[in-house]
């Protein structure tokens, strides 16, 4: 083979190559452009667009924890507790030790009245974190819409009172 038979495939599996990877980085440059843009929608307060551009973050990078999460915190604001939970799920999928999700996943379980359910969220988001449980009775009161339903759920906190929710 000629040298420049050889040198015109190399250029092409280059051309190829260069061009499937702009592909992806401009796709993940839009994830991440969209994802900090409804990040800064969720700490201004304004949940229906963060909403909005986080799902654009999450569908074109779906394997974003970050993005699930606070498109789930979006939800959860909104109280659209049922698809908040699901993005929890996703966000607990991609990283089962992030003790956050676990945290609100339970508080939405809780929110839509499923109190068994938020129950071992709850746990397993105290022994993830253990700093959860430290929280002084005084500032987190016990679950006492759950302590009614499930008696385990009495040694367990009301969460929402730290988290400003």
């Amino acid at each position: 083979m000629s040298f420049i038979k050889m040198l015109s495939r190399r250029y092409t599996v280059l051309s190829v190559l260069s061009t499937a990877f702009l592909l992806v980085s401009t796709d993940l440059y839009a994830a991440s452009s969209e994802f900090e843009n409804g990040l800064r929608q969720y700490e201004n307060g304004a949940y229906k667009k963060a909403v909005s551009a986080l799902q654009g973050a999450v569908s074109r990078e779906p394997k974003s924890a970050d993005a699930n999460f606070y498109l789930g915190l979006s939800l959860y604001k909104l109280q659209r507790y049922t698809a908040a939970g699901s993005a929890f799920d996703q966000t607990i999928a991609l990283d089962p030790q992030n003790g956050s999700a676990l945290l609100f996943r339970g508080l939405a379980h809780q929110a839509g009245g499923a109190y068994a359910k938020a129950i071992p969220y709850f746990e397993k988001a105290i022994a993830v974190n253990s700093d959860l449980n430290r929280h002084s009775p005084s500032r987190m009161p016990f679950l006492a819409c759950c302590r009614c339903f499930v008696p385990r759920a009495s040694r367990l906190y009301d969460f929402r009172c730290c988290l400003g929710t």
